[in-house]
């Protein structure tokens, strides 16, 4: 994920996920909360998971809780959930209200 910032500054990019994906990997996140530089974790905390898209029942899903989002506002803390070969399903950011999820895929063989 990229840091944000000012048009045309360059902040740099972080690691918010690891692969392969097992349960208790965790990588460095950090970022600015209410104007503070903050730091923490990444942190994988399951693998087997199970989500709906669709009609489809989707197995071994991810679920990676993150302390620091650069790519939210005020850096605000998200969960992924990630499909293998699939990708992220959904992103979820309680501490601002937000809440994306995945309603359709399709995989060329």
């Amino acid at each position: 994920a990229k840091a944000r910032g000012q048009a045309g500054d360059y902040i740099g990019e972080g690691k918010i996920f690891l692969y392969p994906l097992i349960e208790g990997n965790y990588t460095n996140v950090s970022g600015y909360i209410d104007g503070n530089w903050i730091g923490g974790h990444s942190t994988c905390t399951d693998t087997e998971l199970q989500y709906v898209i669709g009609s489809d029942t989707v197995d071994f899903v991810a679920r990676w809780n993150v302390e620091i989002d650069g790519s939210q506002e005020n850096d605000a803390p998200g969960i992924y959930l990630i499909a293998q070969n699939i990708g992220i399903v959904q992103m979820e950011f309680p501490q601002i209200n937000k809440l994306w999820k995945l309603i359709s895929y399709q995989i060329q063989p």
